[in-house]
Formats: structure tokens, sequence, C-alpha cells
């Protein structure tokens, strides 16, 4: 994944075609997998945008950025950790009317607060 950033420029398009087939993508609910895509994105274009400003002005960083690592141990990404967001279309609506939240296409509930 982290090759497709080392372009001059990567948008959400290039970086979906390169992992619609992913497995990922085909257990989340579309609407959430768009969502970690987007951030995914965000964060990249950060550190890329940092790391290129660092190049160009060393001297306005302490330290140079570093690459990015996500939760969990570099040899087993299935405990990796990541944010994921659910919006409202992607949780069950007989749930919400239970006070319970159910994530789509899982068995996951969790007790709502309001």
């Amino acid at each position: 994944m982290s090759k497709l950033f080392y372009r001059s420029k990567t948008d959400a398009t290039t970086v979906y075609y390169h992992i619609k087939n992913s497995y990922i993508l085909r257990v989340l609910p579309r609407k959430v997998s768009q969502e970690v895509l987007r951030m995914v994105l965000k964060v990249w274009q950060s550190y890329y945008s940092a790391y290129r400003e660092d190049k160009a002005f060393p001297s306005k960083f302490k330290v140079r950025p570093k690459n990015l690592n996500y939760q969990g141990n570099a040899g087993d990404r299935s405990n990796g950790r990541y944010v994921v967001i659910y919006h409202n279309q992607a949780l069950s609506q007989k749930a919400l009317k239970k006070g319970l939240i159910r994530l789509s296409k899982t068995n996951i509930y969790l007790k709502n607060k309001s």
C-alpha cells in the first residue's frame, strides 16, 4: 500500500483501484470501507507533505517525520488496529429502535447511551 504513495500525486480512485479486491473491502460495509480509505489517504498525504517539507526546510523540524505504523506487531498485521467509522446508514435500524447499536455485516452489539 505504501508504494502507491511514493508517486507525486495519489488520489482515492487510484488507491481504490489497487485495493478493490482486498479482503477488508469485501467484509466491511461499503460506506465504512470508503471512510477507512479516506482516513488512510489523509494520513499518508499528511505524512508525505511533512516529509517533503522536511526535505526542503530541515530546520523547521526537530526530528524527521517517521514512516507510518499501525498499532500491533509488524510481523502480525492481523492484530493491528485502526479507526473505523460507522455512519447511521451502516448501522442496523432495527437494533437502534431497541436501544442497541449493531454494526452491519457483524454480530457485534453495543448498548446505545441515548
